[in-house]
């Protein structure tokens, strides 16, 4: 398996990061190596073996033993922390919008549509309203931090989204 370096240099000259051979670019390899990829990952499938890295724990409904489906868990809640966080940092930090708030709880702080045209937003970016959190989050750092949402806490967003205004953006402390 190749360097994450020689991968990131095949991709930028059009290559396959996985063999080098011409691509495409509108997948993550090449024809021959999906291909490669989807009769190894059907082998492990009728062995009932991991698809993670073909090991012999049994494999439950979702073809993963224990052990790799909570590595996984924790890849990824890692990786949506670190997104979370760029975004936040990105559009102030955690810290509620709303004037009258002094909420700095990461837990509770949303990313408030601007314009209150999330919905419109979501339709647009995913082809229904229903996507939401890291969808967002990458959409927005694939284009650059765009100035549409602000940090605010469920409260304040919730009151601005069903009544206009939240009750304490007037209050100031």
């Amino acid at each position: 398996m190749p360097t994450a370096l020689v991968r990131a240099q095949r991709r930028a000259n059009g290559k396959c990061p996985t063999c080098g051979r011409d691509w495409g670019g509108t997948t993550n390899r090449c024809d021959f190596c999906l291909t490669k990829r989807r009769a190894v990952y059907e082998d492990k499938v009728l062995h009932g073996l991991c698809v993670a890295d073909g090991c012999q724990r049994e494999a439950t409904h979702d073809k993963m033993c224990q052990e790799h489906r909570e590595d996984m868990r924790l890849r990824e809640q890692r990786k949506h922390k670190k997104i979370r966080d760029e975004a936040y940092a990105q559009y102030g930090g955690y810290r509620c919008a709303c004037p009258g708030c002094t909420c700095t709880t990461p837990e509770f702080m949303q990313l408030d549509h601007i314009n209150n045209d999330g919905g419109k937003h979501r339709r647009e970016i995913g082809g229904c309203q229903q996507i939401g959190g890291n969808r967002i989050l990458y959409w927005l750092k694939r284009h650059k931090w765009p100035k549409i949402v602000q940090p605010m806490c469920a409260n304040c967003n919730f009151a601005k989204g069903h009544y206009g205004a939240c009750p304490h953006a007037n209050i100031v402390h």
